[in-house]
């Protein structure tokens, strides 16, 4: 299957950019009678140009070639066919040479990340054999990604040079990477059709992920949502559209809109699937901005301020904004700088998304950018941790194992499902970065080692604190406990986690209650003595501890009694009853036995087997079977792993 891919003209205005598309193609791309009649590119021109690859026999590149208007009027919409190509071919003409729209369309294609290409020096017929525009052309060149591209001559009346500039294109298909399938589907709707009897269609340039038909799609930044009805790739029906391809998409239960802004599909929006259903339109985010290394109009051209009205330029679509930077310095030329861009309305932008930003006339190209944070705050910079996030992504915008880290080491935690989802990075790439991240997984949740140990610390914290507060208490509820660390983690369910990590630390947890290791109850000299008192009471036949009522008069009694069922030593049998822990146990033990030797047994049976009495066996046997040791059958308990036996107990 011939590998789809996008390549879009550039160059300035008269030199032959749509007559060479059409000696390529056989396709004029001007489609409108007043381009036409004008001889000028207005809107987008498209055409299609299958190229076999030489070296691999049956091969071959399936190319959408996008012809861009050259005059200094319609960069708007020359930006819009740029938006999202493999590569470009730069139109310069033999008689005229670099011309300022081919300075600017230029520094748009670097500020695009658009590092692959050809350039066509057209109108080789008129220019004289001294002719020195290919110098001057590689001068220009030079210090670029460019530096290297193919500088082909070429005649498009003629027919000179088109087989060497085909040649040309294949080399540059061949050092450009395939388009990515991350699950990401977009297209940038650059026109709507409402055919009759087909509903709404609308056609881009396929990227980020396949399309299907049935697919469900998102239409934003409107936020209306469809189904994909049909497809075609390259005029031709798809029941698949790949990455960086030429696509028509029909869609159902999208109307189209009749003006931008009137409650349709328009011109500039973006269409999504897959794994972008999920994700929102965005109204601040954080950029990082980059001035050309040199300006088109020293002088005149005007200077990149702080606060000011700017217009970006994504995709098919133009977004007024207020621009911001960081550091309140806007950067010179060849500098590059963070910033924030407040839109007026919201807009369907995705990290690692490239724009371009122009004055507010549109008369003037300022500088290039990437989206670093889609889903900023205003001012959220400020904060340290923020700043250093996007200092890092910054510093690695092709790396997603440096955004995960930044993400990271910002919020503390990440959540490994829709991680990074509204960005250009591929969701297999994220997965698999996240099996080797150096963090503590819990489930639905990775932390960073160290806000991990921050969060378990502030529950250590807890109960030293309440230690000091209440010397006499065993410990600090688990209740408190928990929700101390619950409100400085992301989701309350972790809280239980890190309670197991005091644990570990050597915190003491019993029921209800956790304690330091080191601590002991500060109790007093009678109380201490009321417990030694207690525990001989209880100590005298664990089996049948007595009514409290029967020893716990005093004061002193009464601490001691509650220092040592907070501690675990005793617990409530029932309202009036206290018990052991250890006792408990052991007559949880002898009943169990009993169970065991006879299958199962009465009540009555289970007194005469453990010595104890029904005022203690009652409610002993309501405990285990809460525990699920045992389960009550009419008159009989019974052990839960033996079977029932018929008969009662002799």
């Amino acid at each position: 299957m011939p590998e789809p891919r996008i390549v879009a003209t550039a160059g300035h205005i008269d030199h032959g950019k749509s007559t060479l598309v059409e000696a390529l193609t056989g396709t004029n791309p001007d489609r409108l009678p007043e381009e036409r009649k004008r001889g000028m590119t207005i809107e987008l021109g498209f055409a299609h140009l299958d190229l076999p690859d030489r070296q691999a026999a049956g091969d071959a590149w399936h190319i959408g070639l996008v012809d861009v208007p050259g005059h200094a009027d319609f960069v708007r919409n020359m930006v819009a066919g740029v938006g999202s190509i493999d590569a470009a071919l730069l139109v310069v003409a033999a008689d005229d040479g670099w011309m300022p729209q081919t300075e600017e369309h230029f520094q748009i294609l670097l500020h695009l990340g658009v590092t692959h290409g050809v350039v066509a020096l057209t109108k080789s017929d008129l220019a004289p054999p001294e002719c020195a525009v290919g110098g001057q052309i590689r001068e220009q060149l030079e210090g670029t990604s460019w530096s290297g591209a193919a500088v082909v001559p070429v005649c498009a009346l003629s027919g000179e040079g088109l087989d060497a500039l085909r040649d040309a294109l294949r080399q540059v298909m061949r050092q450009t990477p395939a388009p990515e399938d991350g699950g990401k589907p977009r297209l940038f709707v650059d026109r709507v059709f409402s055919p009759r009897g087909a509903g709404t269609v609308v056609t881009g340039t396929l990227s980020g992920g396949s399309l299907r038909v049935g697919d469900a799609v998102i239409i934003q930044p409107a936020g209306l949502r469809g189904r994909v009805r049909g497809l075609q790739c390259h005029n031709k029906p798809v029941e698949t559209a790949r990455p960086g391809s030429r696509t028509a998409v029909q869609i159902s239960g999208v109307d189209a809109a009749h003006e931008a802004g009137s409650g349709g599909v328009w011109r500039g929006h973006v269409l999504e699937g897959g794994l972008l259903l999920s994700t929102a339109a965005s109204e601040v985010v954080h950029v990082s901005l980059e001035r050309f290394s040199r300006e088109r109009n020293p002088g005149e051209a005007p200077l990149v301020k702080h606060g000011q009205r700017v217009w970006c330029h994504h995709g098919s679509a133009g977004y007024a904004a207020r621009l911001y930077f960081v550091d309140r310095r806007p950067p010179g030329a060849g500098e590059s700088a963070l910033a924030e861009l407040r839109f007026n309305a919201p807009v369907a932008v995705h990290e690692g998304d490239r724009f371009i930003l122009r004055d507010f006339s549109r008369r003037h190209t300022l500088a290039g950018g990437m989206i670093l944070d889609r889903s900023a705050k205003a001012r959220s910079w400020k904060k340290k941790a923020f700043l250093d996030s996007l200092i890092a992504r910054a510093a690695h915008p092709q790396d997603p194992a440096a955004w995960i880290r930044a993400l990271l080491d910002r919020d503390g935690w990440l959540q490994p499902e829709g991680l990074l989802a509204g960005s250009r990075f591929p969701a297999a790439a994220i997965h698999g970065l996240l099996e080797n991240l150096d963090a503590v997984r819990h489930p639905g949740w990775i932390l960073s080692p160290g806000r991990w140990n921050a969060v378990v610390e502030s529950g250590a914290a807890l109960v030293r604190k309440f230690h000091q507060a209440k010397p006499l208490e065993a410990g600090l509820s688990l209740a408190d406990c928990r929700a101390g660390m619950a409100a400085v983690l992301p989701d309350p369910a972790l809280a239980d986690a890190a309670i197991a990590e005091l644990e570990c630390r050597g915190f003491v947890r019993t029921q209800h209650l956790i304690r330091a290791g080191d601590f002991k109850p500060a109790l007093p000299p009678e109380v201490r003595r009321a417990c030694l008192a207690l525990r001989g009471v209880l100590f005298a036949d664990k089996a049948n501890p007595p009514g409290t009522a029967s020893y716990v008069r005093t004061p002193e009694e009464k601490a001691a009694l509650r220092s040592m069922l907070q501690s675990g030593e005793l617990f409530m049998l029932d309202a009036d009853t206290a018990m052991l822990t250890a006792g408990y146990e052991e007559l949880k033990q002898r009943i169990l036995a009993a169970l065991h030797a006879a299958g199962r047994a009465t009540m009555a049976a289970l007194r005469d087997a453990t010595g104890s009495t029904r005022r203690i066996l009652v409610p002993v046997c309501e405990r285990m079977d809460r525990e699920r040791l045992t389960v009550r059958d009419g008159d009989f308990r019974r052990a839960v792993a033996i079977p029932p036996r018929p008969g009662p107990v002799s």
